[in-house]
């Protein structure tokens, strides 16, 4: 089966488009802005509803921080002291188009399917749980290369007048995020949140 299906390259268009389009209304409307975020996590913590929310965070809004946070880097790239405001999502439990796309792959498992393994069969729940996680890599790796498109067709610096760094991340900070931010990203972008990463994160 064709993992990079018709299905796949229409939703990674539609979904770069979305992304093109937030970013720019981020830049309309605020200034000073340092960073981007997108923020992974699983609708329902469903490995098959996978989600990254856009998030920004300006210099006004890191100097505010410095004191609430155990240190001024924590402030600076600790997502949990940046702005949090209203997001702009990407995929989802409500994503048709990522639904989709799901059936197309080799990973895909109906919810019936899932509610009975999660009820009745130990082994077959683990199976299914293992298809998702599978999925939802893939769908890291499109969120990967739409950031990468960001930097090779120029939309930041055309957006921003600069380069902005794009940190993909979960809750935590840890290997596997970084590991994405760092593919993501040129790196002298990054390597201040790097940096950070292997000293106040670690």
């Amino acid at each position: 089966m064709n993992i990079e299906s018709t299905t796949q390259k229409h939703w990674h268009e539609k979904s770069y488009a979305k992304l093109v389009e937030s970013i720019q209304y981020i830049a309309q409307n605020y200034h000073d802005v340092y960073a981007l975020a997108l923020y992974y996590y699983c609708d329902d913590d469903e490995p098959c509803f996978p989600k990254v929310e856009l998030n920004f965070n300006t210099n006004e809004q890191f100097q505010a921080q410095i004191s609430e946070a155990s240190s001024q880097a924590e402030a600076k790239w600790n997502y949990a002291y940046w702005l949090q405001e209203p997001s702009w999502d990407i995929g989802g439990e409500n994503d048709q188009l990522l639904a989709q796309w799901f059936e197309q792959t080799p990973f895909y498992y109906s919810q019936k399917q899932m509610e009975y393994a999660e009820q009745e069969d130990d082994a077959l729940f683990n199976e299914l749980l293992e298809k998702g996680e599978q999925f939802a890599q893939l769908f890291i790796t499109q969120i990967i290369k739409m950031v990468q498109q960001l930097f090779s067709e120029n939309i930041l610096q055309d957006t921003f007048g600069k380069n902005l760094p794009v940190i993909i991340h979960e809750l935590e900070y840890y290997e596997e995020p970084i590991s994405w931010t760092k593919r993501a990203n040129p790196s002298a972008l990054i390597n201040e949140f790097m940096d950070v990463c292997e000293s106040d994160f670690s």
